[in-house]
């Protein structure tokens, strides 16, 4: 089992960044969550079968065609994402 937590930065707010990482998470099997930092940054939280999880970090940046990535940050995380499944949050700013 491998978790890491991934920071994405850029233009994400409304271009279907959430939905593209929720259903790329549910079709590799994974759990964790997406959950919006602030206007610019999501933060990903990832666990599954090693092979999966490799498989969801080289498809992150190929997002929804308005989504503009500046920045991807990947840490290993020792701790679980604590979720059964996998769950996008929403935050208003």
């Amino acid at each position: 089992m491998k978790t890491v937590k991934i920071i994405v930065r850029g233009v994400l707010r409304g271009t279907g960044f959430k939905a593209h990482i929720y259903l790329l998470a549910k079709k590799l099997r994974l759990r964790g969550y997406i959950v919006d930092e602030d206007e610019d940054r999501e933060l990903i939280c990832i666990e599954g079968e090693e092979a999966q999880v490799d498989e969801f970090l080289k498809n992150i940046d190929r997002g929804p065609p308005f989504t503009l990535i500046n920045s991807i940050i990947v840490l290993e995380a020792k701790e679980s994402c604590n979720t059964p499944t996998f769950e996008a949050y929403y935050r208003e700013f």
